[in-house]
């Protein structure tokens, strides 16, 4: 049995699986495309009586254009032999999704943020339910900028175990524009649009002005996370020793349903920072725009996944927007493609150049770093990857730490050359 068709046979079970009855909407990525041209006027009639008799739900016939547009219901025993005996694998599509060409939100400085279209934050946009319940993603840092415009309603209570009082206002300029990548509000005519759109941020100062703060302080601020009810915790900090003081405090909040992500570091050298490396955090190393490592960032064994973080945009203390990068807000973005895929109670995913992002399940041929459609077929739980295996955007796309579906569609896509 060749690749195309072992890619193919995956693709029909993931489909059979999670379709629902009834006729599929307009927008149904999960259509597929199969071109008749090569075919004559009696091959196809025959073909076409053949996807029925498997069951096949046939959505459009094009007699025009020689195309049937087919969602493969049914028996996929029966479907792939019937695919198989017809040697159709290279007449294959599988169906895109457009989109209205308004301007997402009317966030001003959103034209500058390159870094949403990357982890395709937009598409997530527009199918999120108008009635989400709130993720609550708990920002361990230098504190937030409380009084922010692009703020004003996204902070919850949280608490400032510097100075030990509940104003955890940021001194150092950096939490504040962690939280503002996670939550910044949107469509408010003002600054720029956040990832999250449901996303609430329970602040948590540990750093001091100078961006300094005790691995004791980040412990308990992430036990108080988790008992204060955060989804997902982020820490944009690092340190260079290992502590199991700390580890216990990740992994209690692990064991508590809690995500915990946090950036590579900074060094532009292997070897991740504390609590990147332990085995129960997502750790984030940062891309530029191009979609290559960031030339700073940390990166080799116990790396999850990228991000964006090198020259983004984000909330400034004083109240404006700067431009800035490190892990630090590669991480940010990290937690905020959760939190959205939380809100939409779906998987988020990291492609073969290893970014994260959340792709809606879009599929279309190798290419563009934003457009891509190669996916990997990944859960919460198994985006930890093994913490024992380099994990870098240069990576051989034999590593058995990726081999699975996305292999294959890289090499053997529908309707793309290999």
């Amino acid at each position: 049995m060749n690749y195309r068709l072992i890619c193919f046979l995956v693709l029909v079970c993931l489909i059979i699986a999670n379709s629902v009855e009834g006729q599929p909407s307009s927008t149904d990525t999960r259509r597929i495309i199969i071109d008749l041209s090569e075919m004559s006027a009696t091959e196809r009639e025959s073909y076409l009586d053949d996807l029925v008799a498997a069951g096949v739900q046939i959505v459009y016939y094009l007699e025009e254009i020689n195309r049937v547009v087919i969602v493969p219901t049914g028996d996929s025993s029966t479907l792939s032999r019937v695919m198989s005996s017809a040697n159709v694998m290279d007449m294959l599509e599988v169906d895109q999704t457009a989109y209205a060409l308004d301007q997402w939100v009317n966030d001003p400085l959103y034209v500058e943020q390159w870094a949403l279209a990357m982890v395709r934050a937009p598409l997530a946009w527009k199918q999120l339910p108008a009635t989400v319940s709130p993720v609550y993603v708990a920002v361990i840092d230098s504190g937030v900028c409380l009084h922010h415009d692009d703020l004003q309603g996204r902070i919850l209570a949280g608490w400032d175990y510097v100075d030990g009082d509940d104003n955890p206002q940021d001194m150092y300029d950096h939490g504040c524009g962690v939280a503002g990548i996670i939550a910044a509000n949107q469509d408010d005519g003002f600054g720029l649009a956040g990832v999250a759109p449901n996303a609430l941020i329970l602040p948590y100062r540990v750093l001091d002005a100078d961006g300094i703060g005790s691995y004791s302080d980040i412990a308990n601020a992430i036990l108080q996370a988790v008992s204060d009810g955060a989804d997902i915790i982020n820490l944009s900090l690092g340190g260079f020793r290992r502590s199991d003081f700390m580890e216990d405090a990740v992994n209690y909040a692990v064991s508590q349903g809690v995500i915990v992500v946090a950036a590579a570091g900074n060094t532009g050298q292997e070897g991740l920072l504390y609590p990147a490396a332990y085995d129960s955090v997502m750790a984030i190393g940062s891309v530029n725009s191009s979609g290559t490592r960031s030339l700073t960032s940390t990166y080799g064994t116990g790396l999850t996944a990228y991000a964006p973080g090198d020259q983004v945009l984000i909330l400034s203390s004083n109240g404006n927007h700067r431009i800035d990068s490190g892990t630090s807000f590669a991480s940010a973005f990290a937690s905020g493609v959760l939190a959205l895929s939380i809100g939409l109670d779906t998987t988020p995913q990291i492609g073969l150049d290893g970014i994260m992002r959340f792709n809606l399940s879009v599929m279309g041929c190798p290419g563009d770093v934003n457009l891509d459609g190669e996916i990997s077929i990944l859960d919460i739980d198994q985006m930890n990857l093994d913490k024992s295996t380099s994990y870098d955007p240069a990576f051989d796309m034999n590593n058995d730490q990726i081999i699975d579906i996305s292999d294959v569609q890289h090499l053997f896509w529908y309707g793309c050359n290999p």
